[in-house]
């Protein structure tokens, strides 16, 4: 089934380890990407976040409720609109159509392995792709943190050749490329801010293909093999399959909006870090992994029952116990997607988050092999969390308080 949602916010898309969201016209706010030394990387039109705002409570908080009414880039039309629907087809997948005084634009988007795709079609309307954006680390605004990470410089190097847009940032080794635009003069623009692209585009049916790699090369590469998949199966038939993979997921679950989109949201959060998985809190406003919050997520995806959901906790435990960095033998408060912790200030509940999660899966699945290959873990940190108990009344006192604001009492 498809789901008709409201405007209020942009719509959100993810699937092996890629992650976006699109605004009311279909374009693209973001859309991210596993790096293993950075965690998280994004192409995004949000602005990079000063560190020097990094512990003003206020700035901090402008900035994440901003990136609901950003602007992205993608297909736009310079006409009056008489009225826009959107759809989340299996629950899942963002449709956009938007009804212009002289034609329609419907714009379709569909994360994939390396990258994404965008299915256009336009008629009685031209559109052009433009935008403002750049290439960058995924802004990591905490405001319980223990101590920020300087950002890599901003870097934007674009280039447009007439048949594909490349974008590099040389400071991170990442870079994405765009394929299915044709036309016009080639371009490039070097600059150490976002950059705005005007490109020409065409009415019909276009099919757009983002792929992202550690250069240009690379990334051109893989946009190259999405497209070469999408034209051997034909793009209809990729959304249908996607949508149908979601439905067949869903097929159980009470047809209730709330409740199929926060399961659907938490796999599509499950990101594969090698064989491991790190389930990220939020894409967009703070992509980092929270233990308390990965436990619930585990929950729901563990209550979902499907082997593939149950197969996410497994790897995710995995990645807890032996990708997600420790120290003194205590886990960190969150993470990093690579499994570096962001960090490390202890709190006993998030010493315990996994040991539920492990306890939780073990009684849901039976799996002895994981049992047999994570009990060697358990012991040693629970001694570690036993002797920081408090001598004179048996508590545990945490490294800070976690809400954001000060405790007047004692």
């Amino acid at each position: 089934m498809s789901v008709r949602v409201s405007s209020n916010k942009p719509l959100d898309f993810g699937d092996s380890g890629i992650t976006g969201s699109v605004d009311d016209d279909g374009c693209l706010i973001a859309l991210n990407t596993y790096h293993p030394t950075l965690g998280y990387a994004t192409l995004t039109a949000a602005e990079p976040f000063p560190d020097s705002e990094r512990y003003n409570q206020a700035a901090v908080r402008a900035y994440r409720a901003g990136l609901a009414r950003l602007r992205g880039f993608g297909l736009r039309v310079d006409a009056p609109v008489r009225h826009r629907s959107f759809e989340l087809a299996g629950s899942a997948i963002p449709r956009i159509r938007i009804d212009y005084t002289t034609g329609t634009l419907t714009v379709t988007t569909l994360a994939v392995e390396g990258g994404a795709v965008q299915v256009c079609d336009a008629h009685g309307v031209t559109p052009e792709w433009r935008g403002r954006l750049s290439l960058q680390r995924c802004a990591y605004t905490q405001l319980t943190e223990g101590g920020p990470i300087p950002a890599p410089p901003l870097a934007v190097r674009a280039h447009y050749d007439g048949n594909a847009l490349t974008i590099e940032n040389p400071a991170l080794e990442l870079a994405v490329a765009l394929v299915g635009l044709e036309g016009g003069s080639p371009q490039s623009i070097s600059a150490d801010t976002p950059v705005e692209l005007v490109l020409p585009a065409r009415d019909g049916h276009t099919v757009l293909v983002y792929g992202f790699g550690p250069n240009i090369e690379r990334a051109l590469r893989q946009a190259q093999r999405i497209r070469a998949g999408v034209e051997q199966r034909g793009a209809d038939q990729l959304l249908h399959e996607a949508a149908s993979i979601w439905q067949r997921r869903l097929v159980n679950i009470p047809e209730d909006p709330l409740l199929r989109r926060g399961l659907v949201y938490c796999a599509q959060l499950a990101v594969p870090v090698g064989d491991t998985v790190c389930l990220l809190t939020d894409h967009m406003l703070l992509p980092l992994s929270w233990n308390r919050d990965a436990y619930y997520m585990a929950l729901a995806l563990l209550s979902w029952n499907l082997p593939e959901t149950r197969d996410l906790v497994r790897r995710h435990l995995y990645w807890m116990f032996e990708q997600a960095e420790r120290h003194a033998g205590a886990w960190g408060r969150c993470y990093l997607v690579n499994g570096l912790a962001k960090d490390h200030a202890f709190q006993l509940d998030q010493q315990l988050y996994p040991l539920l999660e492990l306890a939780e899966y073990l009684l849901a699945t039976g799996d002895g092999d994981t049992r047999a290959q994570l009990a060697p873990h358990v012991a040693p940190g629970t001694d570690m969390r036993l002797r920081g108990r408090r001598p004179d009344g048996g508590l545990f006192p945490p490294d800070k308080n976690p809400p954001h604001t000060p405790i007047p009492l004692p």
